[in-house]
């Protein structure tokens, strides 16, 4: 086999090793060959990427350790560094469940879907080995992405689970007629509402999304501050569109970056504490079902390193509850 070639995906930081079957490992098991032909990639750690689904054999994600590799295969295996620990969906996240429709309350720093480094773990994996142990006998589950929130985002999503559900649904976040309200804390002082109203695009050479004048996509943020403490602010958020990005775009390029936000430019300042993420939290849902047109509102209040966070600006507790209803009001 051929040395591992290295290389750096733009914008993400993941490592790519491609390596390419010789004769001499034919019908060899996939870890073995992974650990001898990469430097400082251990059988340990190959068994843990293929277990979390980043190798692929000529393009195809392969998830078994003793997969025996035939000569000429090409190799890939993604490593973004982050830790091999996976999600597992509990009762307590489940906000609302019915034949249809499921939303959940997502921990920061779970993927909403598979990427090339890893399956198990994502939203996506967990919904549905919840649904095949939840199911009934001979009916496949079925799952309908709708909404995305980035991997470092928390709060609510949408998921449909049903067949019949799926066309309804994304006629719906098409139409723009499910109201999604979001919390989060912003570097510097909002002291007045507005809306951002730009065309969006993603920028190849780092990932990031900007406003172009032309090419991109519209995207709409309506926003209003809820308080303002130690040159940070606590911003209500109603998102128009769902652009990728869209509100830490929007809030960079007016100056406010995501407190945690690096990506998009925020910088800690001294004394104002740490963040590890940014702080943007799904705090609110509003539809009608697509099946039975009954109203349906979700809300969860933020996590507790958000809470943290913006209680030691204030210096007091807070009361979400109350929050919650003033985004909504807003």
């Amino acid at each position: 086999m051929r040395e591992g070639q290295q290389r750096v995906m733009q914008g993400t930081g993941t490592q790519v090793f491609k390596v390419i079957v010789e004769d001499r490992y034919d019908g060899e098991r996939m870890d073995k060959v992974l650990s001898e032909s990469i430097a400082d990639v251990s059988r340990g750690l190959a068994r843990k990427v293929i277990d979390f689904g980043g190798v692929f054999i000529d393009g195809k994600r392969i998830r078994r350790c003793d997969f025996a590799v035939r000569p000429g295969q090409t190799i890939e295996m993604f490593l973004d560094g982050r830790k091999y620990q996976a999600y597992s969906l509990s009762q307590q996240d489940i906000v609302y469940r019915d034949d249809y429709l499921l939303v959940i309350n997502k921990p920061a720093g779970t993927e909403t879907q598979p990427t090339p480094s890893r399956f198990k773990g994502t939203l996506y994996h967990v919904v549905l080995q919840y649904l095949q142990q939840d199911r009934t006998k001979g009916v496949r589950p079925d799952v309908g992405m709708v909404q995305r929130l980035d991997r470092d985002t928390s709060g609510l999503i949408l998921f449909s689970i049903n067949q019949r559900s799926h066309k309804g649904l994304t006629q719906m976040f098409r139409d723009r007629k499910v109201e999604k309200y979001y919390l989060a804390i912003v570097s510097g002082e909002v002291r007045q509402g507005g809306t951002f109203d730009s065309l969006l695009a993603r920028r190849r050479r780092d990932n990031r999304t900007l406003s172009v004048e032309r090419g991109g996509k519209r995207a709409i943020t309506h926003y209003q501050p809820i308080g303002v403490h130690a040159g940070c602010s606590l911003v209500g958020i109603r998102l128009e569109t769902g652009r990728s990005h869209q509100i830490r775009a929007h809030f960079s390029e007016a100056g406010y970056p995501l407190v945690g936000d690096v990506r998009y430019g925020y910088v800690d300042k001294p004394g104002s504490g740490q963040a590890k993420r940014h702080l943007l939290h799904s705090a609110s849902l509003a539809l009608r079902h697509p099946m039975t047109d009954i109203p349906l509102h979700c809300q969860v209040e933020p996590p507790a390193d958000f809470a943290y966070f913006w209680q030691k600006a204030c210096g007091s507790q807070v009361d979400w509850g109350n929050v919650l209803q003033q985004l909504v009001r807003s």
